[in-house]
């Protein structure tokens, strides 16, 4: 008999994966209130969505954990970097980038341009740091490496 609670349904396929997220999401927004569980929590929340929702392999809360445990060593040091510099982004590049379309001398447009490629940086390695660190069993250096050269 056909039921939506069926999970061999397309029906519930879809609200299967879609708890799943839902649930992950939570997870991570849980973990990233601490500065020190934003790494982790990000490179787990990355690390199960490709294995569990996208490749059905496993199931979510052990893969979410086995990938805390598995990359917490390397994870801690590069979120916490990352947000040092997403916050200085926030406080002091984006009010420089709005200094810049004001500017009318050579410092200022220089400060601004500064600030424009910092923020870039920042939100270039907030982007593919965490995927590249979840994916790989790289160093943390490496994986500046690789994420400043994407």
């Amino acid at each position: 008999m056909w039921s939506i609670n069926n999970p061999d349904t397309k029906i519930g396929s879809f609200l299967n994966k879609v708890t799943d997220v839902f649930l992950l999401n939570l997870m991570w927004i849980l973990l990233s209130f601490s500065i020190i569980g934003f790494g982790p929590a990000t490179t787990a929340l990355y690390h199960t969505l490709v294995k569990v929702v996208r490749k059905d392999a496993g199931t979510m809360l052990k893969v979410f954990l086995g990938s805390i445990r598995d990359s917490w060593k390397v994870t801690i040091p590069a979120g916490m970097i990352t947000l040092m510099l997403l916050v200085s982004a926030y406080f002091v590049d984006i009010p420089n980038v709005y200094i810049l379309f004001a500017a009318d001398d050579g410092i200022q447009i220089m400060t601004g341009i500064f600030s424009f490629l910092k923020l870039l940086i920042a939100i270039g390695l907030a982007v593919y740091l965490f995927p590249l660190l979840s994916r790989f069993q790289i160093g943390f250096f490496k994986g500046l490496y690789f994420a400043l050269i994407l």
